[in-house]
Protein backbone atom coordinates (compact mmCIF):
# COMPACT_ATOMS: atom_id res chain seq x y z
CA UNK A 1 0.00 0.00 0.00
CA UNK A 2 1.60 3.40 -1.18
CA UNK A 3 1.15 6.47 1.12
CA UNK A 4 1.10 9.73 -0.69
CA UNK A 5 3.90 12.28 -0.02
CA UNK A 6 3.74 13.91 3.39
CA UNK A 7 4.96 17.92 2.96
CA UNK A 8 7.88 19.03 5.12
CA UNK A 9 7.40 22.51 6.54
CA UNK A 10 10.79 24.56 6.99
CA UNK A 11 11.89 28.32 7.29
CA UNK A 12 9.15 29.52 4.98
CA UNK A 13 6.45 28.07 6.77
CA UNK A 14 8.27 28.64 10.53
CA UNK A 15 8.10 32.38 9.81
CA UNK A 16 4.39 32.40 8.37
CA UNK A 17 3.40 31.01 11.95
CA UNK A 18 5.43 33.31 14.03
CA UNK A 19 5.03 36.37 12.51
CA UNK A 20 1.28 36.44 12.89
CA UNK A 21 1.88 36.29 16.86
CA UNK A 22 3.32 40.09 16.55
CA UNK A 23 -0.71 40.98 16.50
CA UNK A 24 -0.87 39.58 19.98
CA UNK A 25 2.30 41.98 20.92
CA UNK A 26 1.30 44.60 19.11
CA UNK A 27 -2.06 46.28 21.19
CA UNK A 28 0.11 46.88 24.65
CA UNK A 29 3.26 47.83 22.91
CA UNK A 30 2.26 50.40 20.19
CA UNK A 31 -0.50 51.99 23.08
CA UNK A 32 1.95 51.24 26.63
CA UNK A 33 3.65 54.95 25.90
CA UNK A 34 0.38 56.72 24.83
CA UNK A 35 -1.17 55.74 28.01
CA UNK A 36 -0.60 58.78 29.81
CA UNK A 37 -1.65 61.08 26.49
CA UNK A 38 -5.07 58.39 27.14
CA UNK A 39 -5.48 59.39 30.34
CA UNK A 40 -5.52 63.24 29.64
CA UNK A 41 -7.54 62.32 26.59
CA UNK A 42 -10.51 60.62 28.79
CA UNK A 43 -10.00 62.51 32.12
CA UNK A 44 -14.02 63.21 32.33
CA UNK A 45 -13.88 59.09 32.58
CA UNK A 46 -14.56 57.53 36.50
CA UNK A 47 -11.82 56.05 37.58
CA UNK A 48 -9.93 56.88 34.35
CA UNK A 49 -6.69 55.67 35.66
CA UNK A 50 -8.45 52.28 36.36
CA UNK A 51 -10.74 52.24 32.82
CA UNK A 52 -7.71 53.43 30.40
CA UNK A 53 -5.04 50.45 31.12
CA UNK A 54 -8.16 48.35 30.63
CA UNK A 55 -8.85 49.36 27.49
CA UNK A 56 -5.06 48.87 26.90
CA UNK A 57 -5.25 45.38 27.99
CA UNK A 58 -9.14 44.07 27.64
CA UNK A 59 -8.04 42.34 24.40
CA UNK A 60 -5.64 39.80 26.81
CA UNK A 61 -8.66 39.22 29.09
CA UNK A 62 -10.72 38.29 25.94
CA UNK A 63 -7.93 35.83 24.87
CA UNK A 64 -7.86 34.10 28.37
CA UNK A 65 -12.05 34.08 28.32
CA UNK A 66 -11.88 32.72 25.07
CA UNK A 67 -8.75 30.99 24.48
CA UNK A 68 -10.21 27.44 25.36
CA UNK A 69 -13.13 28.38 23.38
CA UNK A 70 -11.09 29.03 20.00
CA UNK A 71 -9.09 25.89 20.73
CA UNK A 72 -11.87 23.55 20.81
CA UNK A 73 -13.24 25.12 17.51
CA UNK A 74 -9.62 24.75 15.91
CA UNK A 75 -9.65 20.86 17.32
CA UNK A 76 -12.96 20.69 15.47
CA UNK A 77 -13.09 22.39 12.00
CA UNK A 78 -8.72 22.32 11.22
CA UNK A 79 -6.58 25.37 11.74
CA UNK A 80 -5.42 27.42 9.23
CA UNK A 81 -8.48 28.39 7.52
CA UNK A 82 -9.72 30.13 11.21
CA UNK A 83 -6.83 31.67 11.41
CA UNK A 84 -6.66 33.81 8.16
CA UNK A 85 -10.34 34.92 8.87
CA UNK A 86 -9.00 35.94 12.25
CA UNK A 87 -6.72 37.96 11.03
CA UNK A 88 -8.61 39.63 8.64
CA UNK A 89 -11.22 41.08 11.28
CA UNK A 90 -8.74 41.96 13.76
CA UNK A 91 -7.12 44.39 11.08
CA UNK A 92 -10.76 45.63 10.66
CA UNK A 93 -11.68 46.25 14.05
CA UNK A 94 -8.42 46.71 15.32
CA UNK A 95 -8.07 50.46 12.93
CA UNK A 96 -11.70 51.62 14.09
CA UNK A 97 -10.46 54.14 17.37
CA UNK A 98 -9.03 55.83 13.71
CA UNK A 99 -12.92 56.86 13.12
CA UNK A 100 -14.78 56.34 16.42
CA UNK A 101 -13.59 58.81 19.43
CA UNK A 102 -16.39 57.37 22.04
CA UNK A 103 -14.53 55.90 24.78
CA UNK A 104 -16.90 52.88 25.60
CA UNK A 105 -17.46 52.15 21.70
CA UNK A 106 -13.22 51.44 21.31
CA UNK A 107 -14.15 49.27 24.39
CA UNK A 108 -16.26 47.52 22.55
CA UNK A 109 -14.13 47.32 19.11
CA UNK A 110 -11.22 46.18 21.96
CA UNK A 111 -13.18 43.24 22.96
CA UNK A 112 -13.54 41.74 19.36
CA UNK A 113 -10.06 42.21 18.36
CA UNK A 114 -8.79 40.50 21.58
CA UNK A 115 -11.47 37.45 20.42
CA UNK A 116 -9.69 37.26 17.07
CA UNK A 117 -6.07 37.38 19.07
CA UNK A 118 -7.43 34.13 20.79
CA UNK A 119 -8.08 32.42 17.14
CA UNK A 120 -4.59 33.84 15.84
CA UNK A 121 -2.25 32.65 18.75
CA UNK A 122 -4.20 28.92 19.45
CA UNK A 123 -4.12 28.44 15.45
CA UNK A 124 -0.64 29.93 15.10
CA UNK A 125 0.88 28.13 18.43
CA UNK A 126 -0.80 24.71 17.28
CA UNK A 127 -0.04 24.67 13.96
CA UNK A 128 3.43 24.89 14.95
CA UNK A 129 2.95 21.99 16.98
CA UNK A 130 1.58 19.90 13.81
CA UNK A 131 4.30 20.96 11.42
CA UNK A 132 7.50 20.82 13.77
CA UNK A 133 8.59 17.93 16.62
CA UNK A 134 11.66 17.90 18.67
CA UNK A 135 13.80 20.63 19.31
CA UNK A 136 12.52 22.20 15.92
CA UNK A 137 9.38 22.24 17.59
CA UNK A 138 11.21 24.31 20.52
CA UNK A 139 12.75 25.96 18.20
CA UNK A 140 9.69 27.63 16.68
CA UNK A 141 8.12 28.08 19.97
CA UNK A 142 10.67 29.80 21.20
CA UNK A 143 11.24 32.09 17.80
CA UNK A 144 7.46 32.62 18.22
CA UNK A 145 8.56 34.42 21.96
CA UNK A 146 11.49 35.75 20.18
CA UNK A 147 9.66 37.38 17.72
CA UNK A 148 7.16 38.96 19.71
CA UNK A 149 9.32 40.13 21.36
CA UNK A 150 11.65 42.41 19.04
CA UNK A 151 8.39 43.24 17.65
CA UNK A 152 7.40 45.19 20.54
CA UNK A 153 10.95 46.64 20.53
CA UNK A 154 10.29 48.20 17.54
CA UNK A 155 6.67 48.84 18.55
CA UNK A 156 7.22 50.95 21.48
CA UNK A 157 9.26 54.11 20.08
CA UNK A 158 7.41 53.59 16.32
CA UNK A 159 4.11 53.82 19.10
CA UNK A 160 5.37 56.73 21.00
CA UNK A 161 6.64 58.72 17.88
CA UNK A 162 3.14 58.17 15.96
CA UNK A 163 1.81 59.07 19.29
CA UNK A 164 3.00 62.83 19.18
CA UNK A 165 0.18 63.47 16.59
CA UNK A 166 -2.65 62.58 18.40
CA UNK A 167 -3.80 59.00 20.47
CA UNK A 168 -5.32 57.69 17.79
CA UNK A 169 -2.99 57.31 15.22
CA UNK A 170 -1.08 54.25 16.71
CA UNK A 171 -4.41 52.11 16.10
CA UNK A 172 -3.35 52.64 12.32
CA UNK A 173 -0.56 50.05 12.95
CA UNK A 174 -3.18 47.09 13.38
CA UNK A 175 -3.32 47.17 9.54
CA UNK A 176 -0.17 45.49 9.24
CA UNK A 177 -1.81 42.48 10.38
CA UNK A 178 -3.51 42.04 6.93
CA UNK A 179 -0.01 41.98 5.26
CA UNK A 180 0.79 39.48 7.76
CA UNK A 181 -1.88 36.96 5.57
CA UNK A 182 0.05 37.37 2.32
CA UNK A 183 2.41 34.41 3.17
CA UNK A 184 0.40 32.43 5.55
CA UNK A 185 -1.60 31.70 2.29
CA UNK A 186 1.02 31.14 -0.03
CA UNK A 187 3.23 29.39 1.89
CA UNK A 188 1.30 27.04 4.52
CA UNK A 189 -1.23 24.26 4.19
CA UNK A 190 -4.01 22.72 6.70
CA UNK A 191 -2.19 19.59 8.44
CA UNK A 192 -3.50 16.36 6.65
CA UNK A 193 -4.77 15.11 10.08
CA UNK A 194 -7.54 18.22 10.21
CA UNK A 195 -9.16 17.04 7.08
CA UNK A 196 -10.57 14.40 9.39
CA UNK A 197 -11.31 17.19 11.83
CA UNK A 198 -13.47 19.06 9.86
CA UNK A 199 -15.55 16.21 9.45
CA UNK A 200 -16.46 16.25 12.87
CA UNK A 201 -19.47 18.42 14.30
CA UNK A 202 -19.12 21.83 16.26
CA UNK A 203 -21.05 22.30 19.06
CA UNK A 204 -21.65 25.90 18.72
CA UNK A 205 -24.69 26.28 20.72
CA UNK A 206 -22.74 24.81 23.55
CA UNK A 207 -19.32 27.00 23.51
CA UNK A 208 -21.87 29.83 23.00
CA UNK A 209 -23.41 28.65 26.18
CA UNK A 210 -19.88 28.16 28.10
CA UNK A 211 -18.91 31.81 26.83
CA UNK A 212 -22.11 33.00 28.12
CA UNK A 213 -21.77 31.77 31.42
CA UNK A 214 -17.90 32.73 31.67
CA UNK A 215 -19.03 36.28 30.95
CA UNK A 216 -22.14 36.17 33.61
CA UNK A 217 -19.87 34.70 36.25
CA UNK A 218 -17.13 37.22 35.56
CA UNK A 219 -19.57 40.14 35.76
CA UNK A 220 -21.15 38.52 38.91
CA UNK A 221 -17.76 38.18 40.68
CA UNK A 222 -17.16 41.78 39.01
CA UNK A 223 -19.96 43.76 41.62
CA UNK A 224 -18.33 42.04 44.18
CA UNK A 225 -14.19 41.75 44.14
CA UNK A 226 -14.46 45.02 41.94
CA UNK A 227 -10.74 45.21 40.58
CA UNK A 228 -9.59 41.86 42.07
CA UNK A 229 -12.15 40.13 39.81
CA UNK A 230 -9.12 38.75 37.51
CA UNK A 231 -7.19 37.30 40.30
CA UNK A 232 -10.42 35.74 41.75
CA UNK A 233 -11.40 33.98 38.54
CA UNK A 234 -7.84 33.08 38.12
CA UNK A 235 -8.35 31.03 41.63
CA UNK A 236 -11.63 30.15 41.16
CA UNK A 237 -10.79 28.40 37.40
CA UNK A 238 -7.28 26.45 38.47
CA UNK A 239 -9.33 24.67 41.52
CA UNK A 240 -11.91 24.07 38.73
CA UNK A 241 -9.09 22.12 36.73
CA UNK A 242 -7.62 20.67 39.60
CA UNK A 243 -10.90 19.41 40.55
CA UNK A 244 -11.71 18.04 36.95
CA UNK A 245 -8.34 16.57 36.76
CA UNK A 246 -8.60 14.55 39.88
CA UNK A 247 -12.19 13.07 38.76
CA UNK A 248 -10.76 12.11 35.42
CA UNK A 249 -8.14 10.39 36.84
CA UNK A 250 -11.22 8.30 38.82
CA UNK A 251 -12.88 7.67 35.44
CA UNK A 252 -12.41 3.93 34.00
CA UNK A 253 -10.33 3.87 30.98
CA UNK A 254 -12.87 2.13 28.95
CA UNK A 255 -14.70 5.34 29.34
CA UNK A 256 -12.04 7.05 27.97
CA UNK A 257 -13.28 6.89 24.53
CA UNK A 258 -11.98 9.60 22.24
CA UNK A 259 -8.56 11.21 22.19
CA UNK A 260 -10.13 14.15 21.81
CA UNK A 261 -12.45 13.99 24.82
CA UNK A 262 -12.26 15.77 27.23
CA UNK A 263 -11.95 13.04 29.84
CA UNK A 264 -8.50 12.25 28.05
CA UNK A 265 -7.30 15.59 28.62
CA UNK A 266 -4.49 16.43 30.99
CA UNK A 267 -6.12 18.52 33.46
CA UNK A 268 -4.32 17.74 36.03
CA UNK A 269 -0.43 18.46 35.16
CA UNK A 270 -2.40 21.05 33.34
CA UNK A 271 -3.57 22.78 36.32
CA UNK A 272 0.09 23.11 37.79
CA UNK A 273 1.46 24.96 34.71
CA UNK A 274 -0.72 27.08 34.31
CA UNK A 275 -0.34 28.05 37.81
CA UNK A 276 2.63 29.09 37.15
CA UNK A 277 2.17 30.33 33.97
CA UNK A 278 -0.30 32.63 35.33
CA UNK A 279 2.05 33.96 37.81
CA UNK A 280 4.71 34.54 35.50
CA UNK A 281 2.10 36.37 32.72
CA UNK A 282 1.36 38.77 35.42
CA UNK A 283 4.84 39.66 36.16
CA UNK A 284 5.78 39.28 32.90
CA UNK A 285 3.32 41.92 31.46
CA UNK A 286 3.50 44.70 34.25
CA UNK A 287 6.47 46.44 32.38
CA UNK A 288 4.82 46.28 29.28
CA UNK A 289 2.32 48.39 30.55
CA UNK A 290 3.07 50.24 33.56
CA UNK A 291 6.36 51.08 32.32
CA UNK A 292 5.44 54.25 31.56
CA UNK A 293 3.59 55.36 34.47
CA UNK A 294 7.02 54.78 36.22
CA UNK A 295 9.12 57.15 34.19
CA UNK A 296 6.49 59.47 34.28
CA UNK A 297 6.98 58.67 38.26
CA UNK A 298 10.33 58.78 37.67
CA UNK A 299 10.52 62.53 35.98
CA UNK A 300 10.04 61.61 32.00
CA UNK A 301 6.76 62.85 30.41
CA UNK A 302 7.60 62.91 26.89
CA UNK A 303 6.21 60.32 24.93
CA UNK A 304 8.97 59.61 22.40
CA UNK A 305 11.12 59.09 24.95
CA UNK A 306 9.17 57.06 26.82
CA UNK A 307 9.06 54.79 23.46
CA UNK A 308 12.62 54.53 23.23
CA UNK A 309 13.54 53.78 26.98
CA UNK A 310 10.70 51.07 27.13
CA UNK A 311 12.12 49.44 23.96
CA UNK A 312 15.43 49.38 25.40
CA UNK A 313 14.42 47.61 28.34
CA UNK A 314 13.20 45.22 26.23
CA UNK A 315 15.79 44.01 24.67
CA UNK A 316 16.37 42.08 27.84
CA UNK A 317 13.58 39.75 26.41
CA UNK A 318 15.17 38.35 22.66
CA UNK A 319 18.67 38.20 24.72
CA UNK A 320 16.57 35.90 27.06
CA UNK A 321 14.72 33.74 24.90
CA UNK A 322 18.32 33.01 22.74
CA UNK A 323 19.67 32.08 25.86
CA UNK A 324 16.24 29.54 26.28
CA UNK A 325 17.28 28.44 22.78
CA UNK A 326 21.28 27.36 24.12
CA UNK A 327 19.25 25.64 27.81
CA UNK A 328 15.88 24.51 26.77
CA UNK A 329 16.58 20.78 27.80
CA UNK A 330 17.43 22.17 31.10
CA UNK A 331 15.20 20.68 33.63
CA UNK A 332 12.23 23.13 33.86
CA UNK A 333 12.68 23.32 37.79
CA UNK A 334 15.98 24.88 37.54
CA UNK A 335 14.76 27.03 34.82
CA UNK A 336 12.08 28.06 36.86
CA UNK A 337 14.43 28.56 39.80
CA UNK A 338 16.65 30.83 37.74
CA UNK A 339 14.38 33.22 35.97
CA UNK A 340 12.02 33.89 38.67
CA UNK A 341 14.93 34.61 40.51
CA UNK A 342 16.07 37.39 37.75
CA UNK A 343 12.70 38.40 37.80
CA UNK A 344 12.58 39.19 41.44
CA UNK A 345 16.12 40.68 41.32
CA UNK A 346 14.42 43.24 38.21
CA UNK A 347 11.76 44.16 40.26
CA UNK A 348 13.45 44.69 43.48
CA UNK A 349 15.76 47.14 41.99
CA UNK A 350 13.46 48.86 40.44
CA UNK A 351 11.57 49.49 43.75
CA UNK A 352 14.96 50.81 44.96
CA UNK A 353 16.42 52.62 42.27
CA UNK A 354 17.15 56.44 43.19
CA UNK A 355 17.53 57.37 39.38
CA UNK A 356 16.32 56.69 35.67
CA UNK A 357 20.15 54.66 34.66
CA UNK A 358 19.37 52.19 38.08
CA UNK A 359 16.05 52.00 36.91
CA UNK A 360 16.97 51.11 33.10
CA UNK A 361 19.40 48.95 34.47
CA UNK A 362 16.93 46.66 36.65
CA UNK A 363 14.36 46.89 34.39
CA UNK A 364 16.43 45.24 31.32
CA UNK A 365 17.26 42.60 34.51
CA UNK A 366 13.73 41.96 35.19
CA UNK A 367 12.99 41.74 30.91
CA UNK A 368 16.11 39.21 30.72
CA UNK A 369 14.52 37.21 33.38
CA UNK A 370 11.12 37.32 31.90
CA UNK A 371 12.66 36.13 28.24
CA UNK A 372 13.90 33.07 29.52
CA UNK A 373 10.33 32.64 31.60
CA UNK A 374 8.02 33.15 28.98
CA UNK A 375 9.22 30.01 26.46
CA UNK A 376 9.86 28.04 28.85
CA UNK A 377 6.21 28.02 29.69
CA UNK A 378 5.05 27.90 26.02
CA UNK A 379 7.71 24.60 25.74
CA UNK A 380 7.04 22.63 28.90
CA UNK A 381 2.92 23.00 27.98
CA UNK A 382 3.03 22.36 24.06
CA UNK A 383 5.11 18.97 25.46
CA UNK A 384 1.77 17.56 27.58
CA UNK A 385 -0.65 17.53 24.37
CA UNK A 386 -1.58 14.76 21.73
CA UNK A 387 -2.80 16.22 17.91
CA UNK A 388 -6.36 15.54 18.99
CA UNK A 389 -6.02 18.31 21.97
CA UNK A 390 -3.08 20.44 20.66
CA UNK A 391 -5.56 23.28 20.01
CA UNK A 392 -7.43 23.03 23.19
CA UNK A 393 -4.61 22.74 25.25
CA UNK A 394 -3.15 25.38 23.75
CA UNK A 395 -6.19 27.40 23.91
CA UNK A 396 -6.41 26.57 27.95
CA UNK A 397 -2.56 27.49 28.57
CA UNK A 398 -3.10 31.02 26.31
CA UNK A 399 -6.16 31.34 28.62
CA UNK A 400 -3.59 32.02 32.01
CA UNK A 401 -0.71 33.26 29.57
CA UNK A 402 -2.43 36.36 28.17
CA UNK A 403 -4.75 36.92 31.12
CA UNK A 404 -1.54 38.01 33.02
CA UNK A 405 -1.73 40.84 30.49
CA UNK A 406 -5.13 42.15 31.89
CA UNK A 407 -4.58 40.84 35.97
CA UNK A 408 -1.36 42.49 36.35
CA UNK A 409 -2.10 46.09 35.89
CA UNK A 410 -5.25 46.11 37.38
CA UNK A 411 -3.93 44.29 40.49
CA UNK A 412 -1.15 46.32 41.13
CA UNK A 413 -2.68 49.72 40.46
CA UNK A 414 -4.96 48.07 43.43
CA UNK A 415 -1.65 47.21 45.40
CA UNK A 416 -0.34 50.81 45.01
CA UNK A 417 -3.80 52.12 45.87
CA UNK A 418 -3.69 50.12 49.08
CA UNK A 419 0.12 50.25 50.57
CA UNK A 420 2.17 53.02 48.36
CA UNK A 421 -0.48 56.06 47.89
CA UNK A 422 -1.15 55.14 44.51
CA UNK A 423 2.59 55.07 43.19
CA UNK A 424 3.62 52.25 41.36
CA UNK A 425 7.24 52.07 41.34
CA UNK A 426 7.89 51.36 44.95
CA UNK A 427 5.09 48.76 45.06
CA UNK A 428 7.14 46.23 42.76
CA UNK A 429 9.07 45.55 45.98
CA UNK A 430 5.81 43.37 46.77
CA UNK A 431 6.14 41.88 43.33
CA UNK A 432 9.33 41.02 43.88
CA UNK A 433 8.42 38.62 46.81
CA UNK A 434 6.25 37.06 45.48
CA UNK A 435 8.65 36.39 42.46
CA UNK A 436 10.94 34.74 45.10
CA UNK A 437 8.33 32.59 46.65
CA UNK A 438 7.67 31.27 43.33
CA UNK A 439 11.66 30.43 42.95
CA UNK A 440 11.82 28.78 46.32
CA UNK A 441 9.20 26.34 45.30
CA UNK A 442 11.01 25.03 42.44
CA UNK A 443 13.77 24.82 44.47
CA UNK A 444 11.39 22.65 46.81
CA UNK A 445 10.62 20.56 43.83
CA UNK A 446 13.91 20.10 42.50
CA UNK A 447 15.04 19.09 45.76
CA UNK A 448 11.74 16.96 46.23
CA UNK A 449 12.24 15.81 42.99
CA UNK A 450 16.21 14.63 42.97
CA UNK A 451 15.41 12.93 46.69
CA UNK A 452 12.67 10.51 44.93
CA UNK A 453 15.25 9.55 42.95
CA UNK A 454 17.88 8.25 45.45
CA UNK A 455 17.92 4.66 46.03
CA UNK A 456 16.70 2.98 48.76
CA UNK A 457 19.01 2.45 51.54
CA UNK A 458 19.73 -1.75 52.29
CA UNK A 459 21.19 -1.48 55.68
Amino acid sequence: MTQSPVRTAGTLQGLALVLPCTTVVMGSAILAPNIPQMMAQFSHIPDVEFWVPVLVTLPALCIALFSTVAGVIVDRVGRRRIMMWAMALYGVFGMLPLVIQDFWMLLGSRFIVGMMEAVILCSSTTLIGDFFDGKRRDHWLAMQTTTASTSAIIMFPLGGFVGQFGWQYPFAMYGLSLLLLIPLIFGTWEPEASARLERRGTPWLGMGAVAAIAIAITYGVWTQAGWLTPIAMYGVTLIAMLAVGFGARMVPPAMKQSPAGWLNFPWFKSAGICLVTAIGAIMFYLLQILLARVLAETGVHEVFRMGIIIAIVSLGIPIGTVIFSRVSRTPVAILILVEFAIIAIGFWGMAKAPDLPSLMIASFINQLGCGLMLPTMLTWAMRQFSFEQRGRGTGVFQSFMNGGQFVGPAFVTWLAAQLTMGAIKPSFEYIAYAAVIVAAAAGLALVASKQARLPARTD
